[in-house]
């Protein structure tokens, strides 16, 4: 039956010549029109994709040219200027021809932010650039027709002061202003690593004056026992980089960066994209209050580079959520506040022993910390974690690692604490938490000791994670309190208060 009926239906359906025909034709161009499309996409993807390479090797050659002459340019300047022992000396009172020499050659190097000396006796001496990059006039909050600052330090305790002068183009003083200061050169970074044979390059580190992100050039005058520095603004770089994607018409090569051999960004041509945190209202204060905050104009703050995601910095400017806490702080109370890093933290111990730091952190509210200074309530609660390879015995309890080497960051207090309860565990102090990981993954350690978000935030970052990562809640409980405080020096007491 079934067949019968098709029968009939193959008789009643006939197709004309002419339409079998142009049917065919109207396939035939359909098919080749869509193979032409899909060759011209697939070489015009091609010729795009070659064309991104060519560009990225061209602003690959062209930054890296760019570098090399910033290293040549800034070691060659130092190197020839500190040999006129007699313009460096802290003898001289007068500064204007050592201010005349500066600006001569940041006129003809215009991406030098600032030229200075750092004296023997704790004298500082700065002329910086206002041209050098567009943060620079915003920073330091100089108007359209002022052209220099020169920043003047001298006197010694509380008659420490600080000497800001803004000058046009020919040297005419606008205005000039003082503020006592606890800056001391020789406790700088550029100055405790410059020598006398070669000039020294910093990592990025944040400026103290500029409260922007960049790198020191210094060496020290064999003579005057004064250092000469040189500083690099790293937006002054990021600008350079913006310039470059400008000159480029390719989509693939919409973000540049410049990493360090670590892995860190030094420089990018994007906008930062940090996390906007609402405005905080100022707090309605009593005259009393005020009176304690008038004292207090400004706070300088420690930050550590390498403890994402507690207290870090990325090119050099401060981040983590000890970073926004205390920005928050400051917000509320009208005060501003200097954050220092580049340190370690061995150093940061020592310099706010001597209170070259007003406000250190974050450290563990602990029986041997509590002699530091004056502990703020808690800031956050982090237990301690192990991290091991895969496929190693998961570490469950500190007894498991004795005759093991673990693997911790430098200058910890939670060392003592191992030490006394587990004596028999080999402890190995690395400079930061990669460190750690990198000596864990490596085979060099057995183990490695941070807290738990620490690990898992760094194992992210720089995309390692064959690792095992297991609490230790029993350390903190029993051994080691986990809560993290911030740390004041004692004439901080009414603020604190």
């Amino acid at each position: 039956m079934l067949v019968s009926a098709f029968q009939k239906l193959k008789q009643k359906i006939r197709f004309s010549i002419r339409l079998t025909v142009v049917a065919v034709f109207v396939l035939a161009t359909s098919l080749t029109a869509l193979i032409a499309i899909s060759l011209q996409y697939y070489f015009s993807e091609k010729m795009a994709l070659e064309a991104s390479v060519k560009n990225f090797n061209l602003a690959t050659g062209s930054v890296a040219d760019y570098l090399t002459g910033v290293n040549e340019k800034s070691e060659n300047t130092l190197s020839v200027m500190v040999q006129n022992s007699s313009l460096i000396s802290a003898d001289s009172e007068d500064k204007s021809e050592l201010r005349d020499v500066m600006s001569e050659i940041m006129q003809l190097n215009p991406l030098f932010y600032a030229l200075y000396v750092g004296y023997e006796n704790g004298d500082f001496y700065e002329l910086i650039n206002l041209e050098s990059s567009e943060i620079v006039r915003q920073q330091l909050q100089a108007i359209e027709a002022d052209r220099w600052v020169v920043i003047h330090i001298s006197g010694e305790g509380a008659e420490r002061v600080q000497h800001t002068h803004y000058f046009d183009q020919q040297f005419n003083l606008r205005i000039s202003q003082t503020k006592s200061t606890s800056y001391d050169p020789r406790e700088r970074l550029w100055f405790k690593q410059a020598n006398s044979t070669r000039v020294n390059k910093t990592k990025p580190y944040f400026f103290t004056h500029l409260q922007a992100p960049g790198q020191t050039y210094s060496i020290k005058s064999a003579r005057e026992n004064s250092v000469l520095a040189l500083d690099v603004s790293l937006s002054s770089i990021s600008e350079y980089l913006s310039k470059q994607q400008s000159k480029m018409s390719s989509q693939y090569l919409s973000e540049l960066y410049i990493y360090n051999k670590e892995g860190e960004i030094v420089a990018s041509n994007q906008q930062k994209n940090s996390l906007l945190l609402p405005r905080l209202e100022k707090l309605p204060l009593t005259e009393e209050q005020q009176s304690v905050l008038a004292k207090y104009p400004y706070l300088s703050v420690s930050n550590e580079t390498n403890w994402p995601p507690m207290d870090f910095s990325v090119g050099g400017n401060p981040k983590g959520y000890s970073i926004d806490y205390i920005n928050g702080l400051a917000e509320l109370l009208g005060i501003k506040v200097t954050f220092i890093n580049g340190f370690t933290w061995s150093e940061f111990l020592t310099q706010f022993a001597k209170n070259e730091i007003d406000i250190i952190q974050p450290i563990f509210k602990t029986p041997a910390n509590e002699p530091l200074g004056l502990m703020s309530q808690t800031m956050a609660t982090l237990p301690f974690s192990i991290v091991t390879a895969k496929g190693s015995t998961p570490v469950v309890t500190m007894k498991q690692l004795a005759g093991k080497q673990l693997a911790i960051g430098e200058g910890w207090s939670v060392i003592k604490v191992i030490k006394e309860h587990f004596p028999d565990i080999d402890i190995v102090e690395l400079p930061s938490t990669k460190a750690v990981l990198d000596a864990v993954s490596q085979g060099r350690v057995f183990a490695g000791l941070d807290n738990e978000a620490v690990f898992k935030y760094t194992q992210k970052q720089f995309f390692m994670m064959a690792f095992s990562t297991i609490s230790l809640i029993v350390i903190a409980t029993i051994y080691y309190p986990i809560p993290y405080i911030y740390c004041f020096t004692q004439r901080m007491q009414r603020l604190k208060t």
